[in-house]
């Protein structure tokens, strides 16, 4: 983040800025003491061409393109913040995870447990599993009759 300069009033700073914003440049006006509001460009890349509209700016802060593109920053805010809603709304975290699952009584304890058998009991059934011991191979049972 880099300063390009400053203006007098916070009113042409915000304008400035909201032009900024329109035209694709990520920005901040901050008031500085005894210098007045500065502006400053997020990007490195987008800085030269931030500086020159600030330049043509200052030639002539009344031109109505200025007040237009204001008008028009709003717009594009609220619809990168309902954006950004919609994003957050489809972000899935930790707690999501097992949720669908609960109401059959699956949840994070459940799923310990499954690893825990899977990981404890499934390493004795590979190691001992040609070599069974015969007395805990199944017997057929004498029938009766």
């Amino acid at each position: 983040m880099r300063l390009i300069g400053h203006l007098e009033s916070e009113a042409s700073g915000r304008t400035f800025g909201d032009f900024l914003f329109v035209q694709g440049v990520e920005n901040q006006i901050e008031f500085i003491k005894g210098e007045g509001w500065g502006i400053w460009i997020n990007e490195e890349e987008q800085i030269a061409g931030a500086s020159r509209l600030l330049s043509v700016f200052r030639e002539n802060p009344d031109d109505p393109k200025y007040h237009k593109e204001a008008t028009r920053a709003e717009t594009l805010r609220a619809e990168r913040a309902k954006s950004e809603e919609a994003w957050r709304n489809r972000l899935r975290n930790r707690r999501h995870l097992f949720r669908p699952l609960t109401g059959y009584g699956f949840g994070p304890l459940t799923f310990v447990f499954i690893v825990y058998q899977h990981c404890s009991f499934y390493p004795l059934a590979v190691w001992n599993g040609p070599r069974a011991d015969p007395k805990f191979v199944h017997q057929p049972v004498p029938d009766r009759r």
